[in-house]
């Protein structure tokens, strides 16, 4: 028996790594993985891996494959962003949440003329009313329901209440975990030399960031994660006091928690993973429904941040903790799918 797990080519992002952290994990184990480059065309396999995520191979060639047996004796597992372009009928699928949101704002679905919203279920029904005859699928539970489509897997409480919510089959826990580098890099974090930086993220809930910025105290030192390589951003966190953010949280997002780990302040919204405190378990006084409309909370808030940093980090420390577990979890829960397997 093999697991293929499918991952888009030279795309590094939080959410491929993870594919790649579990094909190593895999392989520890003993389990006969590999990761198969969806829609590749070179023919070295080499240049197919990002390269910050070669470390996760012992041998390119055995661990790469660019297609897949599909036999009832395989496992397939797909990330959100490639469920239904990827034709199979025997093969057994693991279905990855690795978000919700991202889903509903893939591309491939977008060519369906389709009006797409923060909220997911507001999404599903847009989807399921106008996708007929211009979609593979006469309806979305008819893709993701597939005969073949063994588990569910989900990284966040967000995805798992997702998941209910449209009765897919066999939940299972398969969340992820902050990589070694960056654990290594967070512990030398000094909070006695951290200053009055805000940070954010530009790629998410830029229009709201850009009227607070706008309205802010003119002292705010407003600093956009862009244009930095991973051991940039890591320092950036590692002299700032805050990291905002006010995305629509798709999944249990990495740069909260690398900003967490790195002794950050955090203020979020209350959209998507957001909204409940098992994926962001920070205190209720951090995070705003309407950002803009309580802007002067906010700007408040960030001004007790910055005077009284010490004793806002502590209310942060248990959020700290928990990411600091998180491999140990990744591994229980790869294991607990094995065991369901008889595989170990």
């Amino acid at each position: 028996m093999s697991i293929y797990i499918a991952c888009p080519p030279l795309f590094a992002t939080g959410g491929t790594e993870l594919l790649h952290q579990l094909h190593q994990k895999l392989k520890q184990r003993g389990i006969d993985s590999y990761i198969y480059y969806y829609d590749a065309i070179q023919e070295n396999k080499e240049d197919l891996i990002a390269e910050r995520f070669k470390k996760y191979f012992v041998n390119f060639e055995k661990e790469i494959v660019l297609d897949f047996v599909d036999t009832k004796d395989h496992f397939l597992i797909l990330p959100e962003t490639l469920f239904g372009k990827i034709k199979t009928s025997k093969i057994k699928l693991c279905q990855w949440w690795l978000s919700v949101d991202n889903f509903f704002k893939d591309k491939w679905l977008l060519k369906q003329n389709l009006i797409f919203s923060n909220d997911p279920i507001q999404n599903l029904k847009n989807f399921l009313k106008k996708t007929i005859n211009r979609f593979p699928y006469n309806t979305l539970n008819e893709m993701l329901n597939q005969e073949n489509v063994y588990c569910n897997f989900y990284q966040s409480h967000y995805a798992l209440q997702f998941i209910k919510k449209l009765g897919l089959r066999n939940p299972l826990p398969l969340s992820d975990f902050i990589n070694s580098d960056i654990l290594q890099l967070s512990a030398s974090t000094d909070i006695s030399s951290k200053e009055n930086i805000i940070i954010y993220n530009p790629q998410k809930g830029i229009e709201k960031i850009e009227i607070l910025k706008k309205n802010s105290p003119k002292n705010f030192n407003w600093i956009p994660i862009e244009n930095m390589s991973p051991i940039e951003v890591q320092e950036l966190f590692k002299k700032s006091k805050l990291y905002i953010d006010f995305g629509y949280h798709p999944g249990k997002d990495r740069i909260p928690r690398e900003a967490a780990v790195n002794d950050c302040c955090i203020i979020t919204n209350r959209e998507g993973s957001a909204k409940n405190n098992i994926d962001i378990p920070i205190f209720d006084k951090y995070k705003f429904s309407e950002p803009i409309k309580d802007q002067t909370k906010i700007f408040e808030l960030i001004s007790d941040i910055f005077a009284n940093y010490k004793l806002h980090l502590k209310n942060f420390q248990s959020y700290k903790n928990k990411i600091l577990k998180e491999e140990q979890i990744f591994e229980i829960e790869i294991d607990h799918f094995l065991k369901k397997l008889k595989l170990i």
